[in-house]
């Protein structure tokens, strides 16, 4: 294969043009032109990598034919060629596009260095483009991954703040669907439970079963055309509509699907953990409220016995002492005075036990209280 850099020769004279190919040949592949129309056809046909451009032709000059040229073709770099020296000359050859002037007599060691030194610069500044056009690329791939990734931290940010499987399960569809992608979701818990939720599209037929059974496949991922199943212990998490034929994006998808997948299910364990604390607490106050509603229901219960008993033993010393006075030998008025002292301090009994009432009031609205918490709960 030829992969020497092709050169086109323009120029009026054959002999100049053969002192040129001459110089060239041994380097180059070398076309050549004898007017300014037939350099722009030979351009047009085979595009060559340099020109080196005659400056005195007609009907049409070098510089003409190199403003149409660059109109056209503005990476074909052109050398004039001209025994015309002169700044304003050269100025002229600038103006029309030209990379760069040699002039007659041609010095073979001159023009090879020139050319050198354009064909270098044209090579810096395709690697220049192609590094501005990767950059550009990586921006773009940058500011894509950025948007990716935000889905993903917005979905961490969100699920932080959840309270039950039905929450993390519409925030894991909502979620993947911010991918442009279509998605299902199962969320299992410790004991056996399944919630299954659909994106927009609602659930397809069978999908509920392939949600149930993607808990017996190998590995963490299957893949069966565009659908797309992400497996861990506790979620399952189907694509409908992967982009198949887009592989690179197809690959970053799965990668950011199985991170939230990974931790869906981390969040599920925690809101389970949660929850099962949660219930533990709940009976540990159940119970304490049982407990103590028996204790003042045992405490109720031995006040009443209390006062019962209190009052009929002072009843029975009031009695007992009064069937004694005929036999202590008392006066009528002395009987009176004993019988007024017990008297005064049975009734100071009472009241004190009449106050405690209000206690047994209490007890009473307390242990309702309680009763009626503990169905509630």
């Amino acid at each position: 294969m030829n992969d020497r850099k092709q050169i086109l020769l323009v120029d009026d004279s054959p002999n100049e043009i053969r002192v040129l190919m001459e110089n060239l040949k041994a380097d180059y592949a070398v076309l050549a032109a004898t007017s300014g129309q037939a350099a722009l056809d030979a351009v047009a046909n085979s595009e060559p990598d340099l020109v080196l451009m005659d400056v005195t032709m007609s009907p049409m000059n070098g510089y003409e034919a190199c403003r149409i040229l660059q109109q056209d073709y503005p990476q074909v770099p052109v050398i004039f060629v001209s025994a015309n020296t002169g700044t304003e000359e050269i100025l002229k050859g600038f103006d029309a596009g030209g990379r760069d002037y040699v002039t007659k007599p041609i010095e073979p060691a001159v023009l090879m260095s020139k050319i050198k030194i354009v064909f270098e610069q044209m090579e810096r500044k395709r690697q220049l483009k192609d590094e501005k056009q990767q950059v550009s690329e990586l921006a773009m791939a940058a500011m894509s991954s950025a948007g990716d990734l935000s889905i993903v931290l917005n979905f961490l940010r969100q699920a932080t703040k959840l309270a039950n499987q039905a929450e993390l399960a519409e925030l894991l569809t909502s979620t993947v669907e911010q991918y442009g992608v279509s998605a299902s979701a199962q969320i299992r818990d410790a004991k056996g439970g399944v919630l299954n939720r659909a994106g927009r599209e609602g659930f397809a037929p069978l999908e509920e079963d392939i949600l149930s059974s993607s808990i017996n496949i190998d590995g963490r991922i299957l893949e069966k055309g565009r659908r797309l199943i992400v497996v861990y212990e506790s979620v399952s998490l189907l694509v409908k509509n992967m982009p198949v034929d887009k592989a690179e994006r197809c690959g970053e998808l799965r990668d950011y699907l199985m991170i939230l997948a990974e931790n869906a299910h981390d969040l599920n364990q925690k809101i389970w953990a949660e929850k099962t604390l949660a219930e533990q607490r709940m009976t540990f106050v159940v119970d304490a409220v049982k407990d103590a509603n028996e204790t003042l229901s045992s405490i109720q219960t031995f006040q009443k016995s209390y006062k019962e008993d209190s009052i009929r033993i002072m009843d029975d010393i009031l009695a007992e002492v009064e069937s004694n006075f005929f036999s202590m030998g008392l006066t009528e008025d002395q009987e009176k005075m004993i019988t007024r002292l017990i008297q005064n301090k049975l009734n100071e009994g009472m009241q004190h036990m009449e106050e405690g009432l209000h206690v047994d009031e209490k007890l009473k609205h307390l242990t309702e209280s309680l009763d009626e918490l503990t169905k509630n709960l």
